[in-house]
């Protein structure tokens, strides 16, 4: 396999120029970067790790502490941090640190202190007092996801949405059984009673008997060619070989049905309507 000298030789280039060229550390003109990377790539040479931590300072490495490998939260969730650093070439060391384990003392005692990464992402471990101090004392960017912001980059968990999403087929069913047991107007009052948003969908054909529409005169029979005679909509617009007038609604204004809604609906008095619309509540 090639090496360095070999790329900086082909190149026309000394050997820290090619390193720079290949590293991005250090100024080096577009044209030489470009020739030294095609040499490069036409030989099949890659940068080592150590090569380009000795360069730069850096090991393009994240360190990744879980308190679990197994459970599934935490195995989504690194999925997830391992095809972000992918995605930026970046390597990944992975930890378990389970609690009072004689693992997560090592870490935290010794591995750290090496400092062989750009950063860490502790997930979920809820360190400690003097492990918070040794990860804030790591001297690196920490990322902490699950809380424990004091002196890190933290990243919180919306418990109940996660849960949801978890047992979202299990809400879905018992959701639906709850439903199909009752009528829907009771399911209605229920749900609105609790505080939740929800009405009874009006199925088309029982529009048909809506008394409001009935006494505006929406609807008009006339001889279907296929149906035969039937009730329709009249929309406002005319239906060619009938006589079925479009349909022009009369102009209204704004709560035009106000005195008939809270006399007839909510009970109200002539006397409470006028103390409502003299306080301005409504006109």
């Amino acid at each position: 396999m090639a090496g360095i000298a070999e790329v900086a030789r082909l190149a026309g280039v000394s050997k820290s120029t090619a390193s720079r060229a290949l590293t991005g550390s250090g100024y080096v003109s577009d044209e030489t970067r470009v020739r030294v990377q095609d040499v490069a790539a036409s030989l099949g040479y890659i940068p080592t790790t150590s090569a380009v931590s000795l360069v730069t300072g850096r090991t393009r490495t994240i360190g990744v502490v879980l308190p679990a490998l197994s459970r599934w939260f935490f195995a989504r969730v690194l999925e997830g941090i391992q095809d972000a650093l992918l995605e930026r070439r970046y390597d990944l060391a992975l930890y378990g640190a389970p609690p009072d384990s004689p693992t997560r003392r090592e870490m935290f005692e010794h591995f750290l202190s090496r400092k062989r990464f750009d950063g860490i992402i502790a997930v979920g471990i809820e360190p400690r007092t003097h492990e918070l101090e040794r990860l804030v004392d790591f001297g690196k960017p920490v990322v902490s996801v699950g809380g424990y912001d004091a002196g890190t980059n933290a990243v919180s968990i919306d418990d109940t949405a996660a849960g949801r999403i978890a047992r979202v087929a299990d809400i879905n069913a018992a959701l639906g059984e709850w439903v199909q047991s009752r009528p829907a107007s009771v399911s209605q009052d229920l749900l609105q009673a609790a505080g939740v948003p929800a009405g009874v969908v009006q199925d088309g054909p029982a529009l048909m008997a809506d008394p409001q529409l009935a006494a505006r005169d929406f609807w008009r029979s006339f001889d279907h060619q296929v149906f035969g005679q039937r009730p329709f909509d009249r929309f406002p617009a005319l239906w060619s070989g009938t006589d079925l007038e479009p349909y022009v609604p009369s102009p209204g204004y704004l709560g035009e049905h106000n005195f008939d809604v809270f006399t007839q609906l909510a009970g109200m008095s002539e006397e409470d309507i006028a103390v409502g619309m003299g306080e301005g509540l409504f006109g």
